[in-house]
């Protein structure tokens, strides 16, 4: 895993594209304190991770929506 960088988050503007999604390990409870994290790879790729462990993956079919 990468270091996670200090300081102010950046704004991005929303964006929607068509892919897959795969919702993985869901956590015991909905509700928590916990560490969230986000990676966007270059081809378009995310990863939402919730204490370090997949929640959320993404990849792009290639269509964009709107």
């Amino acid at each position: 895993m990468s270091k996670a960088k200090k300081g102010p988050l950046p704004t991005l503007e929303a964006t929607y594209q068509m892919g897959v999604i795969s919702i993985e390990n869901l956590p015991e409870n909905n509700y928590f304190n916990g560490n969230l994290g986000v990676q966007l790879a270059a081809d378009g790729r995310v990863w939402v991770c919730i204490d370090g462990q997949a929640f959320l993956r993404f990849t792009p079919s290639g269509k964009q929506d709107g």
